[in-house]
């Protein structure tokens, strides 16, 4: 990803967060950061076992929880964030993709 690219994420991850504290959601974030390496830089979130591609967000309000992807700009899915997607939705689990620029829909599900 690159840094323009991560730049956006994370404002799309901020606008999320707002609008789900605004309405009493708590919120765990999961974000990448910027490793520094001899050979070069590389973004990675530092997770432990099967978390590679875990969701974003996860939101729990009273007896409501939700996870969430977040993409901004023109980004893609991984083939992790599909897995954890798929495993989340056959669990029962209310898991969704938040894109940038469909603010209302966000909204929408956040006030139910």
């Amino acid at each position: 990803m690159t840094r323009a690219g991560q730049a956006a994420g994370k404002a799309w991850e901020s606008v999320c967060t707002d609008m789900a504290r605004m309405y009493g959601w708590t919120v765990a974030s999961f974000r990448s950061v910027l490793i520094k390496g001899k050979h070069g830089s590389y973004y990675a979130t530092p997770v432990q076992a099967d978390g590679k591609g875990f969701p974003d967000l996860v939101l729990v309000r009273g007896d409501r929880i939700m996870f969430r992807e977040l993409k901004a700009g023109k980004a893609r899915l991984t083939k992790e964030q599909k897995m954890w997607g798929e495993l989340l939705m056959r669990a029962g689990c209310d898991y969704e993709i938040w894109r940038e620029g469909n603010e209302e829909e966000v909204l929408l599900q956040l006030k139910r």
